[in-house]
């Protein structure tokens, strides 16, 4: 026996079932415009030029540095207080991160050796951190000399600075480029921040100690205590019964070659 479903039963079902599709199609379009789309998203150069390169560093500021610059890899960079002006040129920068230069007072960076004399102008000397190579092609720094520190006998061209190598613990020089008598500064090239100083390293034949004294007399030697010294033997007893003693007598030479 078949059964007839009612329209009015089958009417309500596809009712209910387009309903149920309506209302699923209206929340994925509100979940859809809920996430935000980027109109211009970020490269991945952008993102990682605008982040500091960390880079190990062996020095540390020793106070709050006297300028501070924060540069993005491929820029220019332009450093200066008083007493030292570094430049580096557009796109000599190959880091990025934030650069800085502190005027160092004596005892505050490693000390100089014997014979090299402290010639720096403003400052004992200037710390420019981070520490390590920073620049390609090299910058330019200028650090100002002191005249008034020249000793006797020595010129501005006797003059380098010299930066601070914390891997052999010594002092070495930049190359120099130029003196500038003019401003009173020292011209060199740098590829990297450490400790810097301009030094003169001094002869140890000074020139002042040994300067010419139309009075002085020369070609003397130093007097000998033991000279012309004439020893005497102990007597020696002899068959004669008598002890006998003999001491030479160095007598200089008189007038006419007499000698008594």
């Amino acid at each position: 026996m078949k059964r007839h479903i009612p329209a009015m039963l089958i009417a309500s079902a596809l009712l209910l079932v387009s309903g149920c599709r309506q209302n699923h199609q209206e929340a994925f379009s509100e979940s859809t415009a809920a996430v935000p789309v980027p109109a211009h998203p970020a490269t991945l150069q952008d993102t990682l030029s605008s982040v500091d390169e960390a880079v190990p560093s062996s020095l540390a500021d020793v106070r709050p540095p006297d300028v501070k610059v924060r540069v993005r890899r491929g820029n220019a960079l332009l450093l200066e207080t008083e007493g030292l002006l570094l430049t580096a040129a557009d796109t000599a920068v190959i880091r990025t991160a934030t650069y800085s230069a502190t005027a160092l007072y004596e005892g505050e960076f490693p000390g100089l050796p014997q014979g090299m004399v402290n010639m720096t102008a403003a400052a004992a000397a200037y710390r420019l951190l981070p520490s390590g190579d920073h620049f390609r092609p090299a910058a330019e720094l200028r650090v100002a000399y002191d005249p008034d520190r020249l000793p006797m006998g020595y010129t501005p061209d006797d003059i380098y600075t010299s930066y601070y190598d914390t891997t052999t613990l010594a002092w070495v020089r930049l190359e120099r480029i130029a003196v500038d008598t003019v401003n009173r500064e020292i011209v060199s090239l740098t590829s990297h921040f450490t400790d810097f100083v301009n030094e003169l390293l001094k002869a140890p034949e000074m020139p002042e100690t040994q300067a010419f004294v139309p009075t002085q007399m020369s070609g003397l030697e130093a007097a000998n205590p033991l000279s012309a010294y004439t020893t005497i033997a102990p007597p020696v007893a002899n068959n004669m019964g008598t002890a006998n003693i003999s001491y030479p007598l160095q007598l200089p030479v008189g007038r006419g070659n007499v000698q008594p």
